[in-house]
């Protein structure tokens, strides 16, 4: 298993001139990640994951991440499993039908050392254990999970506005053995209506930027859904963009 554009605005006005020299405010936030991959060889003969289903339902900070894996086991077997976090919340699984409470705790390596990221950031892991029965099974993970802010047009005459982003790691999924029909269904909702933060607009819409193939986009109720379905080729790194449509297209 488991750039940031320096603003300059200098205005000149009668007997002094006003400059605003500050970058732009950034709040990343570091991914989670997929199940680690069991530590025996021969149990990792015995599992194929034959579908994940990760569903984001997100506000203006954070998302309820939703991971559902299905997976076929050859043997019935009682397994620990761990699923890596950049933050310290509460985890709930799902193990065919049992639920229960992961014991989070700190690991001694930050985000950087198993992910592409340059922050230092720690992450932390949520251990659970459950029985894998013959046949097929489900694993359920369900957390939250706050979203990095990057702000854009700031400044002293300008209403600064941000885009949100999310980060999760797929690539562990690719430790596990694949079904041949594996496939990975992705779906991303953020509200519609804009955030106060970002000011009022008649004319600016909101919307989701992902850039995975197989995707569509929909407004349903007071939310914006994005939608794709993947097959073994996913990417190693799913990262969501959303906010105002014209800063979406600056990234």
């Amino acid at each position: 298993m488991r750039a940031i554009y320096l603003s300059v605005f200098i205005v000149s006005l009668p007997g002094y001139a006003l400059a605003n020299l500050r970058a732009p405010m950034w709040f990343p936030e570091a991914p989670s990640s997929f199940l680690s991959k069991v530590p025996s060889d021969n149990t990792a003969q015995n599992l194929e994951v034959q579908k994940e289903r990760l569903t984001m339902d997100c506000s203006y900070t954070s998302c309820d991440v939703d991971a559902v894996y299905y997976i076929a086991a050859k043997q019935s077997e009682r397994l620990q499993f761990e699923f890596i976090l950049p933050v310290d919340v509460s985890v709930v699984t799902n193990i065919n039908g049992l639920s229960s409470v992961a014991t989070v705790s700190m690991i001694p390596y930050s985000i950087s050392d198993r992910f592409n990221d340059n922050s230092s950031t720690k992450a932390y892991k949520a251990i659970f254990t459950g029985r894998l029965n013959a046949g097929d099974n489900f694993i359920q993970i369900n957390y939250e999970q706050r979203l990095g802010l990057f702000e854009s047009d700031y400044g002293y005459f300008t209403h600064s506005r941000f885009t949100e982003k999310f980060t999760y790691a797929l690539g562990p999924l690719k430790e596990w053995q694949l079904a041949p029909d594996f496939s990975l269904d992705i779906t991303l909702s953020t509200p519609k209506q804009r955030p106060d933060r970002d000011g009022w607009s008649l004319f600016k819409k909101r919307s989701i930027s992902c850039q995975l193939d197989n995707s569509q986009q929909i407004k349903k109720g007071d939310k914006i859904i994005y939608y794709s379905r993947l097959d073994k080729q996913f990417p190693d790194e799913l990262v969501c963009y959303m906010g105002d449509t014209d800063l979406l297209g600056r990234r």
